[in-house]
């Protein structure tokens, strides 16, 4: 029967299901994250929601592998070296005692909340503290993880209590992180396009066009956003971007958001140049003695 529990070996009725995981939101300003590579980033989120109620869990490699993929699983390897990615940044321990493997989410009590009357103790034993020891189940070459000697038993935290833990990334970093990463973009787009006032008018009416974008469902076009919006731009080169930026602003400003001009820049950019030519030439055709490119050099 659906949801109906089954008897373990220490009396206690488990549901079959896992239950909800929370992800806080300080893991999109996280710098370990954000270096994560896609698969990285799904096996974390698999730790995540397969552990139990205080982040623990057994490691199984191969058995890990067929839950997040069943489809179209990879080779093992390639997951050990994710896993072992994730072990060597500190985003999670994987551990062996007495021959069993294991692994752990770090912080877990400090990002997840389980109501007392719902918390079932974990049945698995914790990373030996301030013992380093190579990585089991698989991961090539081994690993050693240095921070073992930070776990430590945590009584549960109760809902609106402040728990003490230092956070991969300050708010700040982040956002000089994220500032950087859009200034690269736009000094090389200045740098292709060989107009500064014209690039610097174009990113004006770009950005504000996002914003009014982003106000109409109550939020803003942030400098996190802007880094992951610049990052994707520097792989285009500046005429197809400055196009896309023009097609955006006088088609679709205040009504899509940055996503939308990288969709059009990559467009674009598989273009030969006499045909990104012909496009520019019929849109400024089709926006006569207006639109963002008759703005900016009549301005």
């Amino acid at each position: 029967m659906v949801g109906q529990g089954y008897q373990s070996e220490l009396g206690a009725v488990v549901s079959h299901w896992k239950r909800p995981r929370m992800i806080h939101p300080s893991l999109w300003d996280s710098e370990r994250i954000a270096k994560l590579s896609d698969l990285e980033f799904k096996l974390y989120i698999w730790f995540i929601t397969q552990a139990d109620d205080d982040g623990r869990g057994d490691w199984f490699l191969s058995r890990i592998a067929g839950s997040m993929e069943p489809i179209n699983p990879r080779s093992l390897k390639i997951y050990a070296a994710a896993a072992k990615a994730l072990n060597d940044s500190g985003l999670i321990h994987i551990y062996s005692i007495n021959g069993k493997n294991y692994y752990e989410v770090v912080k877990w009590k400090c990002f997840q909340y389980i109501r007392k009357d719902r918390y079932t103790p974990t049945t698995y034993p914790p990373p030996p503290c301030g013992i380093p020891g190579g990585v089991p189940g698989g991961l090539p070459g081994g690993s050693t993880n240095d921070n073992y000697n930070l776990i430590q038993e945590e009584e549960p935290v109760a809902r609106g209590a402040t728990c003490e833990v230092e956070l991969p990334l300050s708010i700040q970093k982040s956002k000089e992180i994220h500032q950087r990463e859009y200034q690269q973009w736009v000094a090389k787009l200045k740098g292709e396009v060989g107009d500064d006032a014209l690039v610097d008018y174009f990113l004006t009416t770009m950005n504000d066009g996002i914003n009014d974008t982003y106000a109409e469902v109550g939020g803003k076009f942030t400098e996190h956003r802007k880094g992951r919006f610049a990052t994707r731009m520097l792989k285009y080169k500046g005429e197809p971007t400055m196009f896309a930026i023009e097609v955006f602003c006088d088609r679709h400003r205040g009504k899509k958001d940055e996503r939308y001009i990288c969709g059009i820049a990559k467009s674009k950019a598989l273009l030969t140049e006499k045909e990104l030519d012909a496009d520019i030439d019929r849109h400024r055709a089709y926006m006569k003695d207006s639109g963002l490119f008759y703005e900016a050099t009549h301005a």
